[in-house]
């Protein structure tokens, strides 16, 4: 064997040997002395999970309704407050014009419904976002719609 496959072996033969339940070996293969230390690992605890919200806060109830609706909540944004609601990818089950990329929201595909809050506006003014243009849209100007032949510039 080449040295850089005997090394391997060893690395293998000491991984193996830490596995719950098996022994280490006290000694190297019949007439063979080990070229260096074993590979010892050291035991890391896992991650631990942590709520989000308060002890006594107690779980919101999830109906039908809710889980084909969305979850909704206020944002806080430049331009006002908005009621932000988030699709699940099976409640999408139409087509939709995002106004951020003006591309569309295809059935399916989980995404944002969005509208102001503080009185400016109705349910007529509800868009669908997708999820990351929403989030970027205060660092992005205001998309604009051209067809296919219209110049890109100017």
């Amino acid at each position: 064997m080449t040295a850089r496959l005997r090394l391997v072996v060893e690395i293998i033969h000491g991984l193996l040997s830490m596995w719950p339940g098996r022994p280490y070996p006290s000694a190297p293969a019949a007439g063979r002395p080990r070229s260096r230390a074993p590979v010892r690992w050291t035991v890391v605890s896992p991650r631990r999970n942590r709520p989000r919200r308060p002890a006594g806060e107690p779980r919101p109830e999830l109906t039908d309704e809710r889980t084909r609706r969305g979850v909704e909540g206020v944002q806080q944004w430049q331009d006002g407050e908005w009621m932000v609601r988030s699709i699940f990818g099976g409640a999408a089950t139409k087509t939709y014009r995002c106004p951020g990329c003006v591309q569309e929201i295809r059935p399916g595909v989980a995404h944002v419904v969005a509208w102001p809050s503080d009185g400016r506006g109705d349910e007529t003014d509800r868009r669908h976002w997708h999820t990351g243009c929403w989030r970027a849209r205060d660092r992005r100007g205001p998309a604009t719609e051209r067809s296919r032949n219209a110049p890109r510039y100017g």
